[in-house]
């Protein structure tokens, strides 16, 4: 199978992006974090992956806040977001290699964003739709 139809390649080319990309806590597939100390962090979900030439998947992004009364902390960290996915590429690699070879590139579009909301133990929440999009070796 080539490298550029793998689903662990894309996982972990997603996990690097936004961990050497932000400076807060990231997590993967938690949507609601509850015994956070730290006072913003993000989670990410990556579902719907269509495997096509091109293929697609849509990855959310849930950004939280807590001890937040005005939402300051949350939209700075909602900018930062941003700020990351606004070039709208993310590197795909090849995970079986050591060191890791990039293969290609990931195509990103924001799709939608929520508007802030409370959660459960007082924190709040912005939620970022996106689609990507990368181009698949079929054989």
């Amino acid at each position: 199978m080539d490298a550029t139809l793998k689903e662990l390649n894309l996982w972990k080319s997603i996990k690097k992006f936004w961990i050497d990309g932000l400076s807060v806590p990231v997590y993967f597939d938690q949507i609601f974090v509850t015994d956070r100390v730290e006072d913003r962090w993000i989670g990410i979900a990556v579902a719907n992956l269509r495997p096509a030439h091109v293929h697609e998947a849509s990855m959310r992004v849930y950004i939280f806040s807590k001890e937040d009364v005005e939402g300051n902390k949350l939209v700075g960290l909602r900018d930062d977001v941003l700020e990351l996915l606004e070039p709208g590429r993310i590197n795909l690699y090849d995970v079986s290699l050591d060191p890791w070879e990039k293969i290609g590139g990931i195509l990103v579009s924001v799709d939608s964003q929520t508007v802030p909301s409370g959660v459960p133990g007082g924190g709040r929440i912005k939620t970022i739709q996106t689609t990507l999009r990368w181009g698949a070796v079929w054989s």
